[in-house]
């Protein structure tokens, strides 16, 4: 189960990079539109959280924890892209 539980871990970690990131959120709005690319950051987050904390059952540690709450602030991010994108 430990190494079950590195995996998830790494799923999270992986689509925690890929939502952060700038350029995620402009490929999913670039292929997908603007409301279906929000939507999946917003689904794909709610993927990494469901990954950290059921990883989290498994075995406790800092990482998972970590990567639950990164998880539950991406959401936010396409309001602060939008934003940006407006000042520019």
């Amino acid at each position: 189960m430990k190494k079950f539980s590195k995996l998830l871990l790494l799923i999270s970690f992986l689509l925690l990079i890929i939502n952060v990131s700038s350029f995620g959120f402009i490929v999913y709005v670039e292929f997908f539109g603007a409301f279906y690319g929000d939507v999946l950051i917003c689904g794909t987050s709610l993927l990494g959280a469901c990954c950290a904390i059921y990883a989290d059952d498994f075995k406790t540690n800092y990482y998972s924890k970590l990567f639950f709450f990164s998880h539950l602030t991406v959401p936010f991010l396409p309001f602060y892209y939008w934003s940006i994108a407006i000042l520019i």
